[in-house]
């Protein structure tokens, strides 16, 4: 989609930007085609196609920074933009730390193939990716006489990246993505409308699962049905390898730059301490052939490398770009998370299922917050109540309740099926003590 033709632009742009007075300038410049498309019950609801064109143009003069956006690419009107970009930046304040990496940190090798993009994608047919959206609504059709409503979605994109800096880096990416999921809601005794969706999705299209998804949305909503609360107290809790990431978010955007510089972290001075379990590890894989966020480079262009980020609980990276590295005067790292890989256990859900005894088997979260500051939480929940390592009735209407820090040195263990479909790639995981607030 990314022509010769504009990446010789932002060439001639580039060497215009700095005639009218820009000491670096950097270009990216993204391009990506989407479709989307949902069944509502049996008919085909929404249809929409697009490609979207999307410019930054970063611009750096005398100490000062700004970041100016754009959907056009003509000439012209590249050049009226970078004039007012440059003349606006003058009125900012000065800011050493705003530069451009050093040459020496950007990634210099082959553009060999990590498995970001299908071949394939522009051959794939409309009537292929509405026959597998339909046919996961069909299959649950009248399965349920309580089924209000079933919508079923599609949706898949294809985006090329090229980027383009005044001190000697250039570079570009393709990735893609392929979606499809399905929500059911029925009517239950309560006169609620208890609703549940499943999905999956996958960087190419023969891996996405395509048979299936609604029978699973069904079987999930259906276990739900009239649920209880139960009392207060502290319970082990069990999450599945797709529930977790509203729980790891924090500590994440905990370790970033930003927030570190500003004192917004509760990380803050906790490098190469044990702040964790002994049972977390977590490492940051960014050449992993086929996984989800694998990455040459990052969003400055900087080559990326694997980092152990935690080491069985002690914290051993920040991720850190070009700006907070020289603001906090630490070392770069990389501008954000690429792929994340998890220390495993032994066993599969089931089995830390059977062996937790009697908790709480968390399957969403429901709003609530975080501190990022200190880390303590209140989340609303809702699951299944297990006794004996079986489940015994589904819950709702409960939160959970405290600190990040306490929660991951209360870790029991980890299991061994990392969920593949996404750049973090988290497994089961069992804790101990966990405070739920209920009756």
């Amino acid at each position: 989609m990314i022509t010769k033709e504009q990446k010789d632009t932002l060439h001639q742009m580039m060497e215009f930007a700095q005639k009218e007075g820009a000491d670096d300038c950097r270009f990216s410049l993204s391009i990506c085609k989407e479709s989307e498309f949902e069944y509502l019950n049996d008919e085909l609801d929404k249809l929409q196609q697009s490609q979207e064109t999307q410019l930054q143009i970063d611009l750096f003069v005398n100490h000062k920074f700004g970041s100016f956006s754009t959907n056009r690419m003509e000439k012209k009107e590249l050049q009226e933009l970078i004039e007012k970009g440059i003349k606006n930046v003058q009125y900012l304040e000065e800011d050493s730390c705003h530069i451009l990496p050093s040459p020496e940190e950007y990634f210099k090798g082959e553009n060999t193939d990590l498995g970001q993009c299908d071949p394939s994608f522009e051959k794939i047919s409309m009537e292929d990716k509405l026959r597998i959206t339909q046919e996961n609504v069909a299959e649950i059709e009248g399965k349920d006489h309580r089924i209000i409503s079933i919508s079923g979605n599609y949706g898949d994109a294809l985006e090329e990246s090229y980027m383009l800096t005044s001190n000697g880096f250039e570079g570009e990416t393709s990735s893609s993505s392929f979606g499809l999921s399905v929500k059911v809601a029925l009517q239950d005794k309560q006169e609620s409308r208890p609703s549940e969706c499943w999905y999956d999705s996958s960087i190419s299209w023969n891996a996405l699962q395509k048979k299936g998804i609604g029978e699973e949305a069904l079987r999930r909503v259906c276990a739900k049905l009239n649920p209880q609360t139960i009392g207060s107290g502290k319970y082990k809790m069990l999450l599945d390898n797709r529930s977790w990431k509203k729980l790891l978010s924090p500590i994440l955007s905990a370790a970033c730059g930003a927030n570190l510089q500003q004192n917004n972290s509760f990380l803050l001075h906790a490098m190469d301490k044990k702040v964790f379990s002994e049972k977390l590890s977590i490492t940051d894989n960014p050449h992993l052939f086929g996984a989800v966020g694998a990455r040459w480079f990052d969003a400055e262009g900087v080559a990326t490398q694997k980092y152990t980020f935690i080491e069985q609980g002690v914290l051993r990276t920040y991720y850190i770009d070009t700006y907070y590295a020289h603001k906090m005067n630490l070392p770069h790292t990389c501008t954000g998370i690429s792929t994340l890989l998890f220390g495993l256990g032994e066993k599969d859900f089931p089995q830390l299922l059977s062996s937790m005894g009697k908790g709480v088997w968390v399957t969403d979260f429901n709003g609530g917050n975080s501190n990022p500051t200190t880390g303590d939480f209140s989340f609303g929940i809702e699951g299944f109540w297990v006794e004996n390592g079986e489940i015994v009735m589904p819950i709702s209407g409960m939160n959970i309740t405290g600190n990040l820090l306490t929660l991951f040195n209360n870790i029991v263990e980890l299991g061994n099926d990392p969920y593949l479909s996404s750049s973090i790639q988290t497994p089961s995981i069992l804790f101990e003590e966990v405070d739920f607030s209920g009756e």
